[in-house]
């Protein structure tokens, strides 16, 4: 039983670094660019793991038929990726990826395309991809199984605390960019209305405030809006395009 549940934690490490490499190929071929996708910083792509898990486990009385496991398998993980955007949302309020625009789309967080294509990624799983797996992972002896599955565990869960505090940085930082905005505007005002001396000088120092905050970056909030370059805040739009214009710039600027 041990050794079952750590050779499907190894399983889920896996497809989790495979999916990474499939996105990381697929946003970069279609940016003409190399984006290190995902939502961790390190080479996981966790949706993938779990959606691998759960694809196995629902398809399992469906092996050897391409056809069935093609159509559960694309409800399957479209139902996985609509619920990590739903959460995504609700969590840290922010939109990674948006398909709105493309044709037969639920909310956004689904599309026709990408349900057509995990639907193919679960028929070559099953087929070709996991017995390949399976066959040099329970292949290990136990001890090097427990040690590998703690190690990446250990890994895997620093990397999470890591990115939810980029994330949170990322909201504070939109948050203070937005009342700094709104400073801006209400001071504007103010010395349209009174033309103070005072006035006019708060608002030189609330514009210089303003794109000090744009440009003061981290360089994990940076990586996390070249990953996601559709993504959206749910409660500071405004603020978030003006930080996502200033990262490209910043981009640009070091590049040249």
């Amino acid at each position: 039983m041990w050794n079952l549940i750590v050779c499907w934690v190894l399983y889920f490490f896996c497809y989790s670094v495979l999916g990474w490499m499939c996105e990381t190929v697929y946003c970069s071929i279609g940016a003409k660019k190399l984006v290190n996708r995902g939502f961790l910083n390190g080479p996981l792509c966790p949706v993938y793991g779990f959606g691998a898990l759960l694809v196995l486990s629902a398809l399992r009385p469906l092996h050897g038929n391409p056809l069935l496991i093609f159509f559960v398998g694309a409800i399957v993980t479209s139902a996985l990726e609509y619920v990590t955007g739903w959460l995504l949302e609700t969590i840290f309020h922010m939109k990674l990826w948006d398909y709105s625009k493309r044709i037969l789309n639920l909310h956004g967080r689904v599309c026709l395309r990408n349900s057509v294509l995990f639907g193919l990624l679960c028929v070559v799983l099953d087929l070709w991809i996991h017995p390949l797996f399976a066959r040099y992972i329970e292949a290990l002896p136990t001890l090097e199984l427990g040690l590998l599955c703690g190690f990446l565990c250990g890994i895997l869960f620093s990397d999470c605390l890591i990115t939810v505090y980029t994330f949170l940085r990322v909201n504070g930082h939109i948050q203070k960019m937005q009342a700094a905005a709104e400073s801006f505007h209400q001071t504007v005002k103010t010395m349209r209305e009174e033309q103070h001396a005072q006035a006019s000088a708060a608002v030189a120092e609330l514009r210089a405030q303003l794109e000090r905050m744009q440009t003061d970056t981290h360089a994990l909030e940076r990586r996390i809006l070249r990953a996601f370059p559709q993504i959206q805040s749910k409660r500071y739009p405004e603020a978030m395009e003006k930080l996502k214009t200033a990262v490209r710039a910043y981009v640009r600027k070091k590049k040249q």
